[in-house]
Parts: C-alpha cells; structure tokens; sequence
C-alpha cells in the first residue's frame, strides 16, 4: 500500500512538473503552441451572439497578423464590418487596412459615409488599401460632408493613395490655420 501510495505521488510530481516545462517551452519563444490555433479561435469569437467576444475576436486578428489570411479569416472580418456594435466594425475596419483585404474597399466606404463615428478609421483604412476602386472612391468620398469632418483622416487618405486632389489638400491646409495635425496631415499628402 506504501509503494502504491508514492508510486502515485511520484506520477502526479511528474506530470505538474511536464506541465510547468510545457507552460514555459510556450512562453518562451512567443506561445508557439497558441500561434497556429489562433485563427481558429479569433473566428469562433467572431461567430459569437454577444458583441464583447466579437469584438475580442477581431482583437485577437488585429494582435496576430502573423498567420496566413484563409477565406474563412477574410470572411469573418468582411462579416464584421457590417456588424451592428460599432466596435466590432471599428476593428474590423482596421484589420481589414493592416491585412490589406481588396474586397473591403466598399464596405469601407459606406462606413466612412453613414456612421461618423467610425469616419476617421474608415479614411484611413481606405488609405492602405491600394487599389484603383479605392482611389476612384476616394475622388467621390471628398465631396461626403461626413468625410470632410474629418479633415486630417482625408488628408492622409488622399496622400496613402497618392490621389492628385491637390486643390482639396490646399484648401484642407488653409482651412485649418490652428489645427497643426491637420495642416502636417496636408503637407505630407501634397508630397506625396
């Protein structure tokens, strides 16, 4: 009974002391373990009812863009720019421009227009993705008084995608003698 007993003590010391070795194999290079199953797990959030864990799981896209983009990851992230919590969108807004996804061009678009208060990371977003869709709808997203709120997020746009609207970069730069990042957003776009 004694021999059982610490037989079984000595099993048990071991596998805590495997896990504890396994724990710190993870962390130590970055959590090689987590790394390939995140996508998975970023789209399960993303499928989710309750708009806290959708917004976790475009988090958890736009704090790992080291993985391949499937079309089930592009899938997800174009479904999330048309979600009803605005910061769900507002992410996925973001990640679409850092993931470069082509196909988000007009979603992003609308989002500029009809919910102001993501214009600005919708502008900029559009900026990085380069395409000729997103210059031409950049040349008609100016004339939107929604995009013309934001006078510094269409100043970077117009110079992201290297759009040749110079009389509307002198006049977003004359129209805001007080606004520094404004008129900086102007100068680079101009340059550019």
């Amino acid at each position: 009974l004694v021999r059982t007993g610490s037989g079984m003590r000595f099993v048990v010391v071991c596998l805590v002391l495997g896990l504890v070795h396994l724990g710190i194999a993870n962390e130590i290079p970055g959590g090689f373990m987590t790394q390939y199953t995140h996508p998975g797990v970023a789209l399960t959030h993303l499928r989710n009812d309750d708009p806290v864990l959708r917004r976790q799981g475009i988090d958890l896209v736009a704090n790992r863009l080291d993985f391949t983009i499937t079309p089930a990851v592009e899938k997800a992230v174009m479904k999330a720019l048309a979600d009803p919590d605005e910061g769900v969108a507002a992410r996925a807004t973001f990640v679409s421009g850092i993931l470069d996804l082509k196909a988000a061009v007009e979603p992003i678009g609308r989002l500029a227009v009809e919910k102001p208060a993501l214009t600005f990371t919708s502008l900029i977003s559009l900026g990085q993705l380069d395409t000729p869709e997103s210059r031409q709808l950049a040349k008609r997203l100016v004339k939107e008084p929604a995009v013309q709120e934001e006078p510094q997020a269409l100043a970077l746009m117009l110079g992201l995608l290297k759009v040749p609207l110079v009389d509307q970069l002198v006049s977003i730069y004359k129209a805001h003698p007080d606004d520094e990042d404004t008129r900086v957003a102007a100068i680079w776009s101009l340059g550019e």
